[in-house]
């Protein structure tokens, strides 16, 4: 019936909601983390590098190593602290999509958010199974 077919579509938004959510998260999350390496590897690696290249190339200056520190490259403000912050809201968005409780309104049923994505999944599955088995019914038996 047409009420079936709407409950399936509604179902199946919601499924495809959580799971567009988790992604975005969890994408989110990877790029935190990737930043907090490339910040790292600059520290490491690419700024005392650069560092090094320029007092190659200017061994005249006559500065000293003390001197020469006041050039080292490095991020402006607290790029750690903030990159920290980010990864743990990220994680506390991803938490709450996982492990808090949503309210499937089904006979006033209250189902945990993962239960409640397989619910849609298996609802989604068998009401498109069932509108394809009640066409293909329909046109064998008018």
């Amino acid at each position: 019936s047409e009420l079936r077919a709407e409950r399936h579509t509604d179902l199946a938004g919601a499924a495809n909601q959580v799971r567009a959510d988790l992604r975005r998260f969890t994408g989110q999350r990877q790029t935190f983390l990737a930043m907090q390496d490339e910040v790292k590897d600059l520290r490491r690696n690419q700024a005392p590098e650069t560092l090094r290249q320029a007092q190659t190339r200017h061994p005249h200056s006559g500065m000293s190593d003390e001197q020469w520190a006041a050039f080292l490259l490095d991020y402006k403000g607290k790029v750690d602290d903030d990159l920290a912050t980010y990864v743990k809201w990220v994680d506390g968005k991803i938490a709450e999509l996982k492990t808090h409780i949503r309210s499937v309104e089904s006979d006033r049923v209250r189902i945990p958010k993962e239960q409640a994505i397989a619910a849609l999944d298996r609802q989604t599955m068998l009401s498109a199974s069932a509108l394809t088995s009640g066409r293909t019914w329909r046109t064998q038996f008018p």
